[in-house]
């Protein structure tokens, strides 16, 4: 029987000033893992305990603070769009126009450069 030789993702990381960035590399992260080693075959409780696994507990403690119900819990779509509108909805915008009105343009960076690392 062949082992599972993929990497699983970093937990989500929960403090820091870019929680929406975060919470977008770990989704990405936890859905490319679901690809590889093909979960979906298994039942949702299975699916469910997986991604539990994998957030890491301060996320888990993110998810229970969102009060879902207990049917909502049981499915990986609904817990990872809820985390999603959390976590995005946490971006403080005054700190950051402040940013982006404080940004200058490296000598080594081109425009595009730039303008690209402003816009995401």
């Amino acid at each position: 029987m062949a082992t599972c030789q993929i990497p699983v993702p970093n937990p989500m990381k929960c403090t820091g000033q870019d929680l929406a960035n975060n919470w977008k590399i770990f989704r990405e992260s936890y859905e490319d893992y679901v690809i590889a080693t093909d979960p979906v075959k298994k039942n949702e409780v299975v699916q469910v305990a997986t991604l539990r696994s994998l957030m890491g507990t301060e996320c888990i403690k993110v998810l229970k603070l969102l009060q879902l119900t207990k049917d909502e819990v049981k499915g990986t779509k609904i817990s990872l769009d809820n985390l999603g509108e959390y976590f995005f909805s946490a971006k403080n915008v005054s700190y950051e126009r402040y940013l982006f009105h404080n940004s200058v343009q490296q000598p080594h960076k081109t425009i595009d450069q730039f303008v690209i690392t402003q816009v995401t």
